[in-house]
Order: C-alpha cells, then sequence, then structure tokens
C-alpha cells in the first residue's frame, strides 16, 4: 500500500468523534496531518482521542473521499487556497472536488 496523503491524515483527524474546528486548527499549527495523527495514536498528544484514532480506518475514509470525487485541502499547503492564509479563523481543512 503506498504512503497516504496529508489530506487523508486531516479527514481522519476531522472526523474523529469531539473533535471541533478549533482543536483541529490548533493541532495542525504545531504539525502536519500524519504526524499529528501518529501522536493521537500514540496517546501522547490528547489521551482522550488516542482509542477512536486507533479505531479509525484512515485508508479506508480516504478510498471513500475518493470514490466520491472529495479532494482534502489541508492549510499551508497547495491547493489550499492561499487568500485564506493570512486568516487565523480559517479552516485547518477544506473539502474541495475533484
Amino acid at each position: 500500500m503506498s504512503a497516504l496523503p496529508e489530506g487523508a491524515y486531516a479527514a481522519a483527524l476531522a472526523s474523529l468523534p469531539g473533535v471541533g474546528p478549533r482543536t483541529l486548527r490548533t493541532w495542525l499549527d504545531d504539525a502536519g496531518p500524519a504526524a499529528v495523527w501518529r501522536l493521537l495514536c500514540d496517546g501522547g498528544l490528547d489521551p482522550r482521542f488516542a482509542a477512536a484514532a486507533r479505531r479509525t480506518d484512515v485508508a479506508g475514509g480516504w478510498e471513500a473521499h475518493r470514490r466520491r470525487g472529495i479532494d482534502v485541502l489541508v492549510r499551508g499547503r497547495p491547493p489550499y487556497p492561499s487568500v485564506l492564509a493570512p486568516d487565523g479563523e480559517a479552516p485547518a481543512s477544506r473539502l474541495s472536488a475533484l
């Protein structure tokens, strides 16, 4: 299996129960989605979410997004809209049509 893109991990993080936009933005301000995911699964970032993260099928979720023609854009990485970059309240990730 090939490595998953950062958008796959951003989608998985956003899908965790109890994770809202502010939490996601805070996590992704400090590290990329894949790194945050690893920390979360290891219980090192926020133990409240570790069990749910370990039960989440990141690859399966990503495949479902792709089948529906959905991409996930991550703030600070192309092709996320640069016009939103200076906005401190901009979402950490956005859905986009492929």
